[in-house]
């Protein structure tokens, strides 16, 4: 006689494995705005989120190595700036330059948690922590 488990098992296998395989390639951080907007403010070749809360700059920034982002001087300066129609947006860029950055219309106002990373190492999506560059800041 025949065993039957082993005909549902390998199509578990496989499903799970690709299930795996899909949550392993979701984007990490904020979600990004379409290209327009990044050219709209001037940042032709970047990628800028949609507008985050604090709370959730600070989780992002923790996330991708900058724990000490909340202690700055440059976020304090950033919190100073918020007000009503500004916000914060992570940008990253095509030739390594990330920052966050506070918006106002469509004026950038400061540059904040930046950071260069090497290309190779970054990938388009943010889907894993890329190496930041020796010396950069």
């Amino acid at each position: 006689m025949r065993d039957h488990s082993s005909k549902f098992l390998i199509p578990a296998l496989v499903l799970g494995a690709l299930l795996a395989a899909g949550c392993a390639h979701q984007p990490v951080g904020p979600k990004p705005e379409p290209a327009r907007v990044a050219q709209a403010f001037g940042l032709p070749g970047c990628e800028v989120s949609v507008p985050m809360q604090r709370e959730e700059a600070l989780a992002f920034a923790d996330s991708i190595g900058i724990p000490e982002l909340a202690k700055s001087a440059k976020w304090e300066q950033a919190n100073s700036l918020l007000e009503q129609g500004s916000n914060i947006r992570r940008v990253r860029c095509q030739n390594g330059d990330n920052f966050f950055g506070v918006f106002r219309g469509t004026v950038l106002l400061l540059r904040f948690g930046s950071m260069l990373y090497n290309q190779a190492s970054t990938p388009p999506n943010n889907s894993s922590k890329p190496t930041p560059l020796r010396g950069a800041a």
